[in-house]
């Protein structure tokens, strides 16, 4: 019977356990969803702008090629000169999402390096009142010895 009972405890501590690692599991499945719907929620965004961006460059296009046809026939300079022109804007366009991300992480850190110095800042300036304290303390030390001399 004791070691009945003996089993039963270390089955009751087994299921313990279990519970506590499947609640655990639970909280982390919860997190991935939540990074899941942020993650999807971001490139949804990041689709949209770029189809705005595409939807923007063919209008421009559209509406060079309108101008250029319109314009008197033997515009075919100006027309490459627009096409050139809405491909560097694009090419800028690009570089300029590269560098974004680029700067990111640079930003991140920039932010960290101030959250050390003032944490810095604040240690020194502790440090500062401390021994002003100390040597006030020292002064009137010696104040009341000089004084106890004499």
């Amino acid at each position: 019977i004791g070691q009945l009972r003996a089993q039963m405890s270390q089955l009751h501590q087994e299921f313990g356990e279990l519970a506590m690692r499947q609640r655990e599991d639970s909280v982390a499945v919860e997190g991935l969803h939540d990074l899941e719907s942020r993650l999807v929620q971001h490139l949804e965004v990041a689709r949209t702008d770029q189809q705005t961006d595409h939807v923007r460059l063919r209008e421009d296009l559209e509406q060079a090629l309108d101008t250029s046809i319109n314009g008197g026939g033997s515009d075919m300079s100006t027309l490459q000169r627009k096409c050139d022109e809405l491909a560097q804007a694009m090419e800028i366009h690009l570089a300029s999402a590269r560098q974004m991300d680029m700067l990111q992480p640079l930003e991140t850190e920039r932010q960290e390096r101030n959250r050390e110095i003032g944490e810095l800042v604040e240690f020194v300036q502790g440090e500062r009142q401390h021994r002003i304290q100390h040597v006030e303390e020292l002064a009137l030390r010696q104040q009341r010895l000089e004084e106890d001399v004499a």
